[in-house]
């Protein structure tokens, strides 16, 4: 819950206008995935951290990757985790990029510049 808040309020300090969908596990994105209508918001990019309870950034990784509607959005996996193991193996299962969570709000604004600016996000954008 924490990680979520320290995301969000960092996404909303690098840009307001971006329309960023949080769920507490893997599972739960994946159920919004499976059940997105036509109505719901563009997604654009996917950020999720490897470690969830139910359903971690892999395999959730995994999951969306055999989803035809979802397989082409950019996943990006954002973990406290820094060993070189956890980053080739996310990748290697098709994310787009991995990210070690940054100790300070200042790093973590970095990085969040970075992703937008890696996916060239615009405003409005969504992030699930």
């Amino acid at each position: 819950m924490e990680d979520r808040w320290f995301f969000r309020e960092g996404i909303l300090e690098v840009d307001a206008t971006i329309l960023l969908t949080q769920f507490e596990d893997g599972t739960d994105l994946l159920n919004y995935l499976l059940g997105a209508t036509s109505g719901a918001p563009e997604v654009h990019l996917i950020v999720c951290d490897m470690q969830m309870n139910q359903m971690g950034g892999i395999g959730l990784l995994e999951a969306i990757k055999q989803l035809d509607a979802w397989k082409d959005i950019p996943v990006v996996i954002f973990s406290t985790s820094s060993f070189e193991g956890d980053m080739k193996q996310c990748l290697s299962k098709g994310a787009a990029a991995f990210f070690s969570k940054p100790g300070t709000y200042g790093e973590n604004l970095l990085v969040i510049r970075q992703m937008l600016r890696q996916y060239s996000l615009q405003p409005a954008a969504t992030l699930a």
